[in-house]
């Protein structure tokens, strides 16, 4: 756009209106307008991967939001950092990116009120504790209350939900009672044994002691993001107290776009000539729509 915008300066000068002539854009002024889109393409670009539908468990699911935020504002510090060295760069510039650092820090500041950012990425299989431990490496006191804050979001989790019957298998014959002649330690209330009486813990140890998820390489060279909604759903049995876990946070979107965007369908298909369906209908219609959204055969 420079060489256009520089072109229809110097053109304007051989006309008797010389008005323009006096705004053309100087170097320095460019090198600002640089700066300047190169800091909101950051913005726009996580703005964009935030706001998209997380059918897959990756772009547009809650664990990103924290490590967008996160490399937003690593970004920020360099461009700061950049900026304050260059003798010419525009103090007005350097302001813009100091005030989107300290907006951006409060946001930060805010994931601290739930632990539920920080348990997606946690349970994000890519990801694990070795995020934490790259990204917040000076922070060790953070580290540690990642995992002792996500113990207690999982215990009260397991709490709020109702207890999963269990099945009992058919016997053909009746059970004789044994004699109880003296305490045995098979005959506990807790049917995971004196070793595993805690199997959240029992699972949350095995599931971060296992090797983080590589991601794959297609033919033409690009990672291949990790479907995370596929993985827990595959490994519910391996991880039942996990999976259930990761599977709703999976389903909690990081922005209110697509929450506003379902209100917009539901305005096409609720219309003035069809004001007399009921909830029930324009619920189904509206699940329909996005299954067949999603690729649902029917």
């Amino acid at each position: 756009m420079r060489p256009a915008i520089d072109e229809y300066a110097r053109m304007q000068k051989s006309t008797s209106d010389r008005s323009i002539a006096s705004d053309q854009l100087l170097p320095d002024h460019w090198e600002s307008l640089y700066d300047i889109e190169k800091i909101l393409e950051s913005l726009a670009e996580a703005t964009f991967k935030l706001e998209y539908r997380g059918i897959h468990g990756n772009t547009g699911s809650l664990w990103q939001w924290l490590t967008k935020l996160d490399s937003i504002l690593a970004f920020m510090e360099k461009q700061k950092e950049r900026l304050e060295i260059n003798q010419h760069a525009n103090k007005h510039v350097i302001a813009m990116v100091e005030l989107i650092w300290e907006k951006l820090d409060y946001y930060y500041s805010l994931s601290d009120m739930t632990p539920a950012y920080r348990a997606a990425v946690l349970l994000h299989p890519g990801k694990k504790l070795r995020w934490f431990k790259t990204h917040w490496a000076s922070r060790a006191d953070w580290q540690v209350a990642v995992k002792e804050d996500f113990e207690k979001f999982a215990y009260s989790y397991v709490k709020s939900r109702p207890p999963t019957p269990k099945s009992v298998p058919l016997r053909s014959s009746p059970r004789k009672r044994k004699p109880r002649t003296e305490y045995q330690a098979e005959d506990s209330d807790s049917d995971w044994g004196e070793e595993a009486r805690d199997p959240f813990a029992d699972e949350l140890n095995r599931y971060l002691n296992s090797p983080v998820l590589k991601r794959l390489i297609s033919s033409d060279g690009t990672k291949i993001e990790i479907n995370v909604i596929e993985w827990w759903f595959n490994r519910r049995d391996e991880y039942p107290i996990l999976s259930l876990i990761a599977l709703d946070l999976a389903a909690a979107p990081p922005e209110s776009s697509d929450l506003e965007r379902k209100f917009s369908d539901a305005l096409n298909i609720f219309t003035d000539k069809r004001n007399g369906l009921k909830p029930d209908t324009v619920e189904a219609l509206m699940l329909l729509k996005s299954g067949l959204h999603e690729g649902l055969r029917l």
